[in-house]
């Protein structure tokens, strides 16, 4: 017995094959997004990145670092608090906790002011920073290209690369900025090196010092990063 078939509506076929190939967009963006190595916040295709996004400040973000060559290479890194543009940072090694205030921008990241043996029961430094204080630190500024350079206190910086990935320990991170800094004073011997990953922040740092001819390195590599569900 012949059956005649039901033609196919060529709009069908269009409207089955989109949402095949969204399924598989889904589907790739969510194990990318899975991945802790990779960036997964996006900005415009066009125009330059703001320091921002190199700088994360969302409360609640904690970054464990593992160190070699001095004894308190190994430090943790949270955000604890914030208050419009200002971000309250404590940096934590087994001999100390440093609590420091950053106002980050979109055009410049600086720190403000900074406390050692820092207690947040005994300073409440998002009170007590004056908003208008002149930076103490530029870590880093804008715009996020090579070439960029700058100067604080002595100190000249420049984005001297702009490296397409990098493995530290905790994996492998994508668009990340070498930022350089040395020092102006005749006698210093020392060389600073950090880089930043896109939407992840701090992912490595090193620091050379060639005092009295020897050269000696601490660095200091991204273990672990995260956002504490408690904040």
């Amino acid at each position: 017995m012949y059956v005649r078939r039901k033609s196919t509506n060529p709009w069908r076929v269009v409207l089955v094959f989109l949402l095949v190939l969204a399924v598989i967009v889904i589907w790739a963006a969510t194990l990318e997004n899975g991945d802790p190595a990779k960036s997964t916040l996006s900005t415009a295709a066009t125009g330059l990145r703001s320091v921002q996004a190199y700088f994360p400040a969302k409360v609640g973000m904690e970054w464990h670092y593992s160190g070699d060559g001095a004894e308190y290479a190994d430090f943790s890194r949270r955000i604890t608090a914030a208050a419009g543009d200002l971000v309250l940072v404590e940096d934590v090694t087994t001999a100390t906790t440093v609590g420091a205030v950053y106002r980050v921008l979109p055009e410049r990241a600086v720190l403000l002011t900074s406390v050692e043996e820092y207690s947040p029961e005994e300073h409440d430094l998002l009170q007590e920073v004056d908003g208008s204080a002149a930076a103490q630190r530029t870590p880093l500024q804008g715009p996020p290209i090579v070439g960029t350079r700058w100067e604080d206190h002595g100190v000249s910086r420049e984005i001297t690369a702009h490296l397409a990935e990098l493995a530290v320990p905790a994996g492998t991170f994508y668009d990340v900025l070498e930022v350089k800094s040395i020092s102006k004073e005749p006698d210093a011997n020392y060389e600073l090196t950090e880089y930043y990953a896109v939407n992840v922040g701090l992912i490595r740092r090193d620091f050379v010092s060639r005092e009295g001819g020897a050269s000696v390195t601490v660095s200091s590599s991204l273990q672990r990063y995260g956002v504490n569900q408690e904040h």
